[in-house]
């Protein structure tokens, strides 16, 4: 899945408005996990703020390359803060829901060492 940088265009809140996409699935309610969204990038987390909400996201169902481009963290989405869960019979784990590009002006290493994630339930 790609995200769209668009994710204001669909308006404010969860999906008011009748301005709805042709094309995907808009999705609310996630949390970035150790860093922040400034509008087009990835950037550093803020003191103190270790999670923040993320804006609605715009998914694009698309074949992803082998070798993601320069300037794009794969991201990984969890279901929970812990990350951790039992294997399936794939050996993937049934917290991991999916990975998702994000520009960043960071290379994916940054991120990797920050631990950055996508979180669909926090500890709130």
């Amino acid at each position: 899945a790609v995200v769209s940088t668009q994710s204001g265009h669909y308006g404010r809140g969860a999906f008011p408005g009748a301005d709805v996409p042709d094309n995907g699935i808009l999705i609310h309610g996630l949390h970035l996990d150790g860093g922040r969204w400034d509008g087009s990038n990835v950037v550093e987390a803020l003191p103190s703020k270790q999670v923040t909400p993320l804006p609605e996201i715009l998914f694009l169902p698309q074949q992803m390359e082998q070798t993601p481009k320069p300037g794009v963290y794969e991201c990984p989405i969890y279901r929970t803060s812990e990350r951790c869960g039992t294997l399936d019979q794939t050996g993937h784990s049934d917290n991991f829901v999916t990975s998702i590009l994000m520009p960043t002006e960071h290379s994916p290493q940054h991120w990797v060492t920050r631990g950055l994630a996508i979180i669909c339930q926090t500890l709130d």
